[in-house]
């Protein structure tokens, strides 16, 4: 038989055979035996898609060490055609009251991912590790897992960026966000790619900004009546925690101790604790002086982009694929037609004083020449209005704009673009299946439509202050922009800017490893680009929150993907630097080439160029930092608000794992074989500081706890 050896809650490691149950009745029968002993439980993937396995073993844990999943199927079994570990309404402590729906968001949910083991899950392979270990917040609420300090906040860094060059002295009266998740979760971590959810909303959110970024930068001379900013959120998949940080920031944050800067920019702050530009804070609307009346955003408008992968239904069957091996992304595409889509593909779902806003956004859909159905239609409606109503919103994260950007200084009108109705199309939603299509060319298609009527209503509302606040001003705005030749030129080039090219890269980078990452080649150069591929996974879980200074070596994953992020970012939306005589990447020189500030300076395909694209903390606002390092943190006093979730992971010994050598067979009384592991034949290490993705196990390394709704 095998023998592993595994790391535990409260100690180092426990010996204990293996038992490889490839049923649920076998299992149930091994569960039955009063005197096994402990042992670890080897499963093949396919137990995992269902709920009575986990529940089985959850309610009856006396013979079970640990658990294996070995990521194969049982002889005869195929991959399921559905499978989502997450809950029927994802982030349901974060969602405004009455955001329930009679079934669930995700028909599919299981409710796996937030439910407590008391054994760890281990997934085989990769997660071999053959070295002892453990976790420190054991069965610890966040306050004691926080007050000991054996656990940190799920969390990492948000992008985000401005169209044009921000002046925190006099800033725009009104700013557009456009907003979209970038990360993902699963039940193991490392395969939280989110393709079809997190993933595609990412890419159609850098799609547009790319488009409007070309439009800017071809019409200097004009000026933006509303701002757009481009935003992708980070840690959304829990508790919104990336957007609800971001704004809440926005509305009180309060430097103790600001860097000087000088006249050009805003400068860092030190206190309480390091951020690296106060420039967020030109997006602050004052109460002027009354008390009684909180400060708001100048956010007016929001275009939250969710889930629209699953809108090309053409997804080609799963395939389980290695964790480190990247998805086919550079096949040659077929061509894509109108069947290759759901009818019709997006929804709109308003938030209660946005019906103009979608008024304005379906209009601008309208617009967009739908791919051609043979024999069927060509006017093929690409979006419409959802059927439910508020307080019907979707789980997205314009929840936290309707939330904490409202205020009676304004309240701004969201409308979050989504491809489904009442209820996810997502098959796989939040789940390790969820990986980059062999033929990404449905996807790609549909992220490209999506992006094309974005940008379109992006125009109009940045170059032409249409009035939405009303049905009847917005209908009234979309005639008169029907007849404006000036805007449908406008509209159509920033549609055609819309670039399939950097859509299908950035698919590429984002869900494999960057081996064929073109896209960081070309950003960072190509021996930048080798270096980080060694770290890069295709998983897009947020990982814990570390400073930004040390996430390079600690979460080097996430890290290397923020840093593509900002520069594309920065790249599309740069106000000096592309045009003339490239300057070298020299701070000292570039700050006074390009007079600009020297946070606003990047380095992009060797070039200095100027833009006002950054990141952000992002970790749950119902948790702040109890030192200047954010190396600490404590829940938040005032914890009264809804959803302020406080999502943490434990700290990890150096490494935690489970480790197998051979023994004489062994075979139970009930005849059950202890087959043997030949998996157990790789080494994979973990952080020396903190393991971003839960080391692939799960039960008693999720710190628990009612407080601050933590799980």
């Amino acid at each position: 038989m095998e023998v592993v050896k595994v790391g535990a809650c409260g100690e180092d490691l426990i010996s204990a055979p293996v038992a490889e149950l490839n049923s649920d009745e076998s299992l149930n029968a091994f569960l039955q035996v009063e005197e096994a002993g402990p042992r670890a439980v080897l499963l093949p993937a396919n137990l995992l898609y269902t709920q009575s396995a986990l529940e089985m073993l959850a309610a009856n844990p006396k013979n079970v060490a640990a658990v294996l999943i070995a990521w194969e199927q049982a002889p005869g079994t195929s991959p399921p055609e559905r499978y989502s570990p997450a809950s029927t309404e994802p982030n349901r402590n974060a969602t405004l009251t009455g955001s329930d729906v009679p079934n669930g968001w995700n028909p599919e949910g299981l409710d796996l991912l937030s439910r407590y083991y008391p054994f760890n899950i281990f997934l085989l392979p990769p997660s071999v590790v053959d070295s002892e270990g453990k976790m420190w917040a054991c069965n610890q609420t966040v306050s004691d897992c926080l007050e000991d300090n054996t656990c940190l906040p799920v969390g990492g860094q948000s992008v985000w960026a401005s169209a044009t060059r921000l002046r925190p002295t006099s800033p725009a009266e009104a700013y557009v966000a456009v907003s979209a998740p970038m990360d993902s979760t699963a039940f193991f971590h490392s395969r939280a790619v989110g393709a079809a959810a997190e993933v595609s909303a990412l890419v159609t959110m850098l799609a547009v900004a790319e488009a409007f970024g070309a439009v800017v930068a071809a019409n200097r001379t004009r000026a933006l009546l509303r701002v757009p900013v481009f935003m992708g959120l980070n840690a959304e998949a829990y508790g919104f925690a990336g957007s609800r940080r971001f704004l809440n920031d926005i509305i009180k944050f309060e430097c103790e101790d600001e860097e000087d800067a000088g006249s050009m920019g805003s400068g860092v702050c030190e206190k309480p604790h390091y951020m690296s530009t106060l420039k967020f804070q030109a997006f602050r609307r004052q109460s002027e002086g009354n008390e009684d009346v909180r400060t708001s955003t100048r956010f007016t408008h929001v275009l939250d982009v969710g889930p629209v992968g699953s809108a090309a239904k053409a997804r080609d069957p799963v395939t389980l694929v290695p964790a480190n091996a990247s998805a086919a992304a550079d096949a040659t595409p077929r061509p894509v037609t109108g069947a290759d889509l759901e009818d019709p593909p997006f929804f709109a779902h308003a938030a209660q004083n946005s019906s103009g806003l979608r008024v304005l956004l379906l209009s601008a859909f309208s617009q967009v020449d739908a791919p051609p159905v043979a024999g069927g239609p060509s006017d093929v409606a690409l979006a419409t209005e959802s059927s439910t109503e508020w307080p019907l919103y979707p789980p997205t994260s314009g929840q936290s704009f309707i939330s904490e950007a409202s205020s009676p200084l304004g309240t701004p009108q969201v409308v979050s673009l989504v491809d489904y109705d009442g209820s996810f199309r997502d098959k796989f939603f939040h789940s390790e299946l969820s990986n980059l299509p062999a033929d990404p060319a449905p996807l790609a298609a549909a992220i490209s439509l999506a992006a094309r009527g974005l940008v379109r209503t992006l125009v109009a509302l940045a170059y032409f202050d249409v009035d939405t606040s009303t049905n009847e001003t917005s209908a009234a705005a979309v005639t008169a922009l029907a007849a404006n030749q000036e805007y449908l030129t406008l509209a159509e080039t920033a549609a055609d800017g819309v670039q399939t090219t950097s859509i299908n890269g950035l698919l590429t980078c984002l869900t494999g490893n960057w081996t064929n990452c073109e896209l960081a080649s070309d950003f960072l150069g190509e021996s930048i680009r080798n270096q980080l591929a060694r770290s890069v996974s295709p998983s897009n879980y947020a990982g814990t929150y570390v400073p930004p200074t040390r996430a390079s070596s600690i979460t080097p994953s996430q890290a290397a993907k923020v840093r593509l992020l900002r520069l594309f970012l920065a790249n599309a939306t740069a106000y000096a630097g592309t045009t003339g005589e490239p300057v070298r990447c020299n701070v000292d020189t570039c700050a006074g080439a390009l007079e600009a500030d020297r946070e606003a300076l990047h380095c992009v395909r060797d070039r200095c160029i100027a833009a006002d694209a950054y990141t952000h903390n992002a970790y749950g606002h119902g948790l702040e930092p109890r030192n200047l390092a954010q190396s600490a943190f404590v829940l938040r006093d005032d914890n009264s608000s809804v959803g302020d979730g406080a999502w943490t992971e434990s700290y990890w010994d150096s490494s935690l794992g489970v480790c197998g050598a051979t023994e004489d067979a062994f075979v139970l009384s009930i005849g059950i074989l202890f087959a043997g592991l030949g998996v157990l034949a790789g080494a994979i290490g973990l952080s020396a500081v903190v393991a971003w993705a839960l080391s692939e196990g799960k039960g008693t390394s999720v710190v628990r706890g009612a407080e601050g709704g933590a799980v």
